[in-house]
């Protein structure tokens, strides 16, 4: 009985501690095929998902909304401008006026004018009308001078630009300058977006990458109790000895830290695409992605052609470019001298009754030429100048991201064609792994071989998969970052 009693208590502990690893095992497995069994969830959908509903893209589409409004605001100078006004005055005169004692005076007017960007004119047209009542001496000499006048005049002006502002270059430029500015934003927030996306892609590479990795684990940890399981039954039948039951719970004891450890990553990344995503249901859906398929790419000399054809990096420069050239033609035609042709027409009445003074058939005309020639525009040269030097800047900074651009896509090109000959090699490596795992356990039942090569081999075989599982995640993270290059990410521009 004294021997028998520790016997069982032994016996017990182990089942007990077989049960509760072997459910931990088998929990594990459930959670992991029914993440499997869940939703499908594919990358595309992923991130077709982010676009709709991420707040980035919204916010990345209001700049060139603002800059539309922004636009649209500079139109006002084109806009019609109307001023009016009334004066009243009185007037106290000395003896030396010929009798005029004092006058009061009132009079209104209304003018328009409008600022006309097509040929950087100014238009305007206004209206007078003046009345005057006059107080004289009670003289009999003054007794036939009228008590009243009444002053009207209509004139129509414009005034034309002959060198500087010549079609309204300076009228339009700030117009000018914006729209390029939408174009940068729509181009830009476009980048933006795709950046955004490329990133997610990646975190969802990653998801798909922990679950394939549980899976590899389990299997490692499954592995391990069945041989647990076959070394204690040996043990109680003294055909191994107590240092090969140590082997295989160490292994067990792995098995299970890299289980935790990976289903730590898990979680946490799923947490962090559910928040992203902000769909609470995400952890019940499984992702759906063949990390081990190779993509057939078009040769790079074609990729490197249209990169610098379609490329939006490259794109945004020349929009930059495009303003700078705006702004020099801007510099240029203020370095001009202003020589303006002024046209006014009108006509006038003046007379001491009101009716009369009404019928203004006393026509004028005014032609004038203004020259304006500074002496010394040094604001304006100077402006030119640096706006030559940025051009030039800017040409050699487009040259050095195409030159840095390629280089990257190019050795992204090349790491993938060999990626996939590595991958060909892990696979060749995974078999191996496994018909040695086989022969070593045959040779260990057999009773000719050590239970640590069996461990070794089958910790071999796991890292094989895991190195084919990990190798194939970094071909698939270079093909995100390959469609990021190629702005391919976005379903639509």
């Amino acid at each position: 009985m004294k021997i028998i009693y520790p016997i069982v208590s032994v016996l017990f502990a182990f089942i007990v501690f077989i049960s509760l690893t072997f459910g931990q095992v088998t929990q594990d497995m459930l959670d992991v095929q029914s993440v499997e069994n869940g939703e499908m969830l594919t990358l595309v959908q992923f991130l077709r998902h982010l676009e709709q509903t991420h707040p980035l893209f919204e916010r990345e589409q209001l700049n060139a909304k603002i800059a539309r409004e922004q636009q649209k605001s500079l139109t006002g100078a084109e806009d019609w401008a109307v001023s009016s006004g009334v004066n009243v005055s009185h007037m106290s005169y000395s003896p030396a006026t010929m009798g005029l004692e004092r006058s009061n005076g009132l009079s209104l007017s209304c003018d328009v004018s409008r600022h006309l960007w097509s040929t950087g004119g100014n238009l305007s047209a206004g209206i007078n009308l003046a009345a005057s009542a006059l107080d004289y001496s009670s003289e009999n000499s003054y007794a036939s001078t009228p008590d009243a006048n009444y002053d009207n005049n209509i004139s129509l002006s414009y005034t034309q630009p002959l060198l500087k502002n010549w079609k309204g270059v300076l009228s339009r430029l700030e117009y000018d300058l914006k729209a390029v500015e939408i174009n940068l934003e729509e181009v830009q927030a476009l980048e933006n977006q795709e950046d955004f996306l490329s990133s997610s892609a990646l975190s969802f590479l990653d998801w798909v990458f922990y679950i394939a990795k549980m899976q590899i684990v389990q299997e490692r940890l499954q592995l391990s109790m069945e041989s647990l399981d076959e070394i204690q039954q040996k043990r109680a039948r003294n055909l191994v000895d107590e240092v090969d039951v140590i082997r295989s719970k160490n292994s067990v004891s792995l098995s299970q830290q890299d289980r935790v450890n990976v289903q730590l990553n898990l979680s946490s990344l799923v947490e962090q695409l559910a928040i992203l995503a902000q769909d609470t249901e995400l952890a019940g859906k499984s992702p759906q992605y063949n990390l081990y398929e190779i993509h057939k790419l078009p040769e790079l000399k074609a990729i490197v052609e249209d990169f610098q054809q379609n490329s939006r990096l490259l794109g945004q420069l020349k929009l930059i470019l495009k303003q700078l050239e705006i702004a020099r033609k801007g510099n240029e035609e203020s370095i001009k001298p202003d020589l303006s042709l002024t046209a006014q027409v009108g006509t006038k009445q003046s007379d001491d009754s009101f009716g009369d003074a009404l019928i203004m058939d006393k026509p004028e005309a005014i032609l004038s030429l203004t020259y304006t020639f500074p002496l010394k525009n040094t604001q304006a040269q100077a402006n030119l100048m640096a706006t030559d030097l940025q051009i030039d800047q800017l040409n050699a900074q487009t040259k050095e991201l195409e030159i840095t651009q390629i280089s990257v896509l190019s050795n992204i090109y090349i790491q993938l064609e060999q990626m996939e000959e590595i991958l060909k090699l892990n696979r060749q490596q995974i078999d191996l792994a496994r018909q040695k795992t086989v022969e070593e356990q045959t040779t260990y039942n057999r009773g000719r071989g050590d239970l640590t090569y069996v461990i070794q081999s089958q910790d071999e075989e796991g890292g094989a998969k895991l190195t084919y599982v990990l190798n194939a995640l970094m071909y698939q993270k270079l093909y995100i970052q390959y469609l990021a290059l190629t702005d391919q990410l976005l379903s639509s521009e």
